[in-house]
């Protein structure tokens, strides 16, 4: 009878488990994305391994951690509105890529007007025994990013379908409290770019502009750790403590008790004043 727990996969797993806590004490999604590549590689023996991370504030996709192949002098940028992006990253579970149109419509997807840039995988694409595994990374209902694998030659197995499913959720753990991304421009100048989209207060032409004095000063966003924002975006989203416990993994008490600390942090005594509250100081999902 063969075990299905070896000392090896004790050890993957030991590794990817100190990866992930890592990466929890960064706030910049490169230092995330690049320290956590090489661990996602050797927990899936996959050769390939690529992680891209949502922009809203610049409303664009980038790839920031690569493994396997060329990396480039600028940042790989994806406008988070391009088309054929729509389809991998609004796909509710892993797709496991064998066909070699599959294959390559996948990584159009991913480098968007930018195709020139993927002769790095186009081994993968081109050769039959090789497969792609791609999967969305989320937040609550919110897409973060995604995780990209190339297999070796044999290509994957069914097992590796379930595995790219706990690896995102990994990866969308270790992301959870990024703040900033480092890019790269065409000249290797770096540029920090905003991780969350800010909040725009509409203006009208014919309304006057206020004087300093009358400006409203709007209640103070209270800091919130990366489970916080988690647990209160699924409370915008209208689910219930079950249905959030499901969605990340957590007991229902561990729910109630974030919940708890939320309206401590907001100064709320209702879900409803929460919700209002947190909306007042800006904290809100995307939509």
């Amino acid at each position: 009878m063969s075990t299905l727990i070896t000392p090896a996969s004790l050890e993957l797993s030991h590794r990817l488990l100190l990866a992930v806590g890592d990466c929890l004490e960064q706030h910049d999604a490169r230092d995330v994305c690049r320290r956590l590549v090489g661990e996602l590689a050797q927990a899936s023996s996959a050769p390939i391994v690529s992680l891209q991370v949502a922009l809203p504030a610049a409303r664009q996709f980038a790839t920031l951690g690569v493994l396997g192949f060329p990396h480039f002098a600028s940042t790989l940028l994806v406008p988070l509105a391009w088309e054929p992006l729509q389809p991998y990253v609004h796909a509710p579970q892993p797709l496991w890529l064998r066909d070699r149109d599959e294959k390559q419509a996948c990584v159009n997807a991913l480098t968007g007007p930018h195709t020139d840039r993927a002769d790095g995988v186009s081994a993968i694409v081109g050769d039959r025994s090789r497969h792609l595994l791609f999967s969305p990374l989320t937040r609550g209902d919110q897409i973060i990013g995604s995780l990209l694998l190339g297999s070796s030659e044999g290509g994957f197995r069914a097992h590796h379908v379930e595995l790219c499913r706990v690896l995102a959720r990994a990866a969308a753990c270790a992301l959870r409290n990024i703040t900033r991304a480092t890019v790269f421009d065409e000249h290797g100048k770096t540029h920090v770019v905003d991780c969350f989209e800010r909040a725009e207060i509409p203006t009208t032409a014919t309304s006057p502009a206020p004087a300093a004095g009358d400006l409203p000063t709007g209640p103070a966003s209270p800091h919130l750790t990366g489970r916080q924002r988690d647990i209160l975006w699924s409370l915008f989203a209208g689910k219930s403590n079950a249905q959030i416990a499901e969605d990340l993994t957590l007991s229902v008490h561990t729910v109630r008790t974030h919940r708890r600390h939320l309206l401590t942090a907001f100064d709320a005594h209702s879900s409803a004043e929460l919700l209002a509250k947190a909306r007042a100081a800006g904290v809100a999902p995307l939509t």
